[in-house]
């Protein structure tokens, strides 16, 4: 699933995020990693405003029937993401092999979605989705959401370096039918 946080009030709250990191001012050769739940209470409810941001209602929508399907957010997976410029000894070493993020596979008629969201530009490291084809940068509030615990993907670096670090927020979805109730968040609490 795709789309795009445009509103003033959406990049209103990316340069909450994207100040908070520069406040912060982690150390360059590592990734840094920040937890929705223990975010201060500005930057949390930033990051809260866009994990129920339309743009990102829509996409599910688009995709299940909100008549017949629930979309819960699983606050407790959620973080601010800062990329490295090594990737080495750190947590994007992976990510530059084709993997899966989720062991749970097997788990029937439900979905857990991962969504990058970009908060500042990025015309570096662009993400590709190896069944689909497709893939590329996510710049400045670009949304991409995937099968956490299915799709395979890998990010890779285009020639042209980013003129700051790679910002961006990880939102996850449990995606199951009404009818599954409390089978489907366990989903969720699994993940």
């Amino acid at each position: 699933v795709r789309a795009k946080v445009t509103s003033a009030k959406e990049k209103a709250s990316l340069k909450v995020i994207e100040n908070f990191v520069t406040d912060e001012d982690p150390d360059r050769t590592c990734t840094a990693h920040w937890w929705h739940e223990l975010l201060p209470p500005k930057e949390k409810k930033a990051f809260t405003d866009i994990v129920h941001a339309a743009p990102i209602q829509k996409m599910f929508a688009d995709r299940f029937r909100p008549d017949a399907w629930v979309v819960d957010p699983i606050y407790g997976m959620n973080e601010i993401y800062v990329a490295s410029s090594h990737h080495n000894n750190n947590s994007d070493t992976v990510f530059y092999m084709e993997h899966c993020d989720g062991p749970w596979s097997v788990y029937p008629f439900c979905f857990v979605y991962r969504c990058m969201l970009a908060v500042n530009e990025n015309v570096q490291v662009e993400t590709n989705f190896c069944h689909e084809g497709s893939g590329g940068c996510l710049s400045d509030g670009d949304i991409v959401g995937f099968d956490y615990h299915r799709e395979i993907h890998v990010i890779a670096d285009r020639p042209t370096p980013n003129k700051d670090r790679r910002v961006t927020m990880k939102l996850h979805y449990v995606v199951y039918p009404k009818c599954f109730g409390p089978f489907g968040r366990f989903l969720g609490t699994l993940a």
